[in-house]
């Protein structure tokens, strides 16, 4: 290729009532704020009309499985110095393998995703801030 080449290899997404993945919003190396993208295509992104699925159920029924999305998600935000960072994961078919699909070293805002009743920005400015602090 006389131009810049790109290559990519599918991996066919986990399913259950639809294709799904998971954004997983990692503040300070630790998995925090975590939703789950359901979509009758490969394409989850809810902002393409897709779903929310039930992160509770599925960490209850998969709880292995769970745990490779986070620390693959965990992995990912390593390799960046931000506070926080943003991680789509996909499970494969069988849930046996997790796949970083992609990483925003910016974090994310995950609208009504609340840990503590605390959204994405409020816990990741608190973690800045007590960081900071710590460190001062």
């Amino acid at each position: 290729a006389s131009q810049s080449l790109f290559a990519e290899s599918w991996v066919p997404k986990a399913t259950l009532g639809g294709a799904f993945d998971f954004r997983v919003l990692v503040i300070g190396g630790t998995p925090a704020h975590t939703v789950m993208r359901v979509s009758q295509s490969p394409l989850t992104n809810l902002h393409l009309g897709n779903r929310r699925g039930d992160l509770s159920a599925f960490q209850e029924a998969e709880p292995q499985a769970f745990r490779a999305v986070q620390d693959a998600a965990v992995a990912a935000a390593s390799g960046f110095s931000a506070v926080a960072c943003g991680v789509d994961v996909a499970l494969e078919a069988t849930m046996k393998r997790a796949y970083v699909l992609e990483s925003n070293a910016f974090g994310d805002l995950l609208p009504n995703v609340l840990i503590d009743g605390k959204d994405t920005y409020v816990s990741t400015l608190e973690y800045a801030l007590h960081t900071q602090r710590a460190t001062g």
